[in-house]
């Protein structure tokens, strides 16, 4: 699931307090993994998205609603309270597990939904779901609580995800390895769309400008970029529900499903990547930080470690 060193880091984690130095130090080496450099302060002409995404994480400065809305099943209740025109997948059922609960009690609260099509996945987490519309086996139950038992917070210091009760979410399966539009949004208005297709299956990505859905000469992490994507059948409707969606927070990653039946909410993601995620273009990650610098005006936040 994980390397031995990640192994070792999230161990640590598990027994170190959340105080900022000490966030930022369990946070600096993901960060230096992936930038191959550390974080610049917010008064340097370096300053790009990561540092931003950085120092949201490590200056732990959550609303109650942000944090409402890192768990799943909460923060699907808020995206039909901010607009009624999203579908929300159906939750099917609730299981709250702690450190005893074992794969043969998941296994037995699962079984009712063999065949059905839904999926199961951790509403505290991110990770790899278990489709229940196939035949699933002891195993790979065991595997997926494995992963759901874990603390989000320690695996990258993430603080919106520290104290989130742990829990599995049975929801509706809108589609079978479906397209995952993620807008990014800052001050309530998307700024550009990554578009994840086949996700579980030869995984592929496209990054979007917005409104015109045209591709972008710039990759976003290590996934096989492709040049063309179909604009949706109604992306004035979609775009209308991203800004809806997004209106309460200073900046979000909103993510939706879009499909014959319309659009879909999936959830709302606050630091996308852990600051780990870059762009092929180091010019257009600096270029990103400062629109949504121009968006958020004198609530940009600013990063003192």
């Amino acid at each position: 699931m994980y390397s031995t060193s990640k192994r070792i880091l999230v161990a640590l984690s598990s027994h170190i307090p959340s105080l900022k130095p000490l966030d930022y130090l369990l946070s600096l080496p993901y960060f230096l993994k992936a930038n191959k450099r550390f974080p610049f302060l917010s008064n340097s002409e370096d300053f790009s998205f990561n540092d931003f995404i950085f120092s949201k994480m490590i200056n732990n400065r959550w609303s109650a609603l942000e944090r409402a809305c890192c768990d799943k099943e909460y923060a699907k209740i808020v995206a039909r309270g901010l607009d009624n025109k999203v579908k929300i997948p159906k939750t099917l059922c609730i299981i709250i597990i702690n450190s005893g609960t074992t794969a043969d009690e998941i296994y037995k609260s699962i079984v009712p939904f063999a065949g059905v099509k839904c999926i199961a996945k951790p509403a505290h987490s991110s990770g790899q779901p278990l489709f229940l519309n196939k035949r699933i086996t002891f195993d790979e139950v065991g595997k997926f609580l494995a992963h759901a038992k874990l603390d989000y917070f320690h695996t990258a210091r993430e603080t919106q995800y520290k104290g989130l009760q742990k829990k599995i979410i049975v929801e509706q399966l809108i589609e079978e390895n479906i397209t995952d539009y993620k807008f990014f949004c800052a001050g309530g208005k998307p700024l550009f769309c990554q578009i994840d297709i086949d996700r579980y299956v030869g995984h592929k990505r496209v990054v979007v400008s917005v409104p015109d859905f045209l591709p972008m000469k710039v990759q976003l992490g290590n996934h096989p970029h492709i040049n063309e994507i179909a604009v949706p059948d109604d992306l004035a409707g979609m775009l209308d529900i991203v800004e809806a969606l997004a209106a309460p927070f200073d900046f979000v990653r909103l993510d939706l499903y879009h499909t014959n039946a319309g659009t879909y909410f999936s959830e709302f993601t606050f630091t996308p990547g852990a600051a780990a995620d870059r762009f092929s273009d180091k010019a257009f990650e600096r270029t990103f930080y400062q629109r949504i610098e121009e968006k958020l005006g004198s609530r940009s936040l600013q990063f003192v470690p």
